[in-house]
């Protein structure tokens, strides 16, 4: 059964730019709890989890110490959008 762990190392330092453009930064989410599912539009698992991931986010998105990312890994990026309409 899966269960909540913390991390034996820290995350690198990153900056990722999300679908409309927005910058994010590691150093800018230090003190908050981040949740990251990582996904493909080819990726049957994807299709399955990806609903509940939103469904978690519209629950918990005015919680300011947690932050929920998903992130696409299409080698064509222009994919994801209409992938993520569904």
């Amino acid at each position: 059964m899966p269960r909540w762990e913390h991390p034996e190392k820290d995350l690198p330092s990153f900056r990722l730019t999300d679908v409309d453009g927005k910058v994010w930064y590691l150093k800018r989410l230090q003190g908050k709890t981040l949740l990251v599912c990582i996904w493909a539009t080819w990726s049957a698992p994807s299709q399955w989890i990806l609903p509940k991931f939103q469904s978690l986010y519209d629950q918990l998105q005015s919680r300011e110490d947690l932050e929920i990312f998903s992130m696409n890994v299409d080698e064509d990026p222009s994919l994801a959008r209409p992938f993520m309409a569904k």
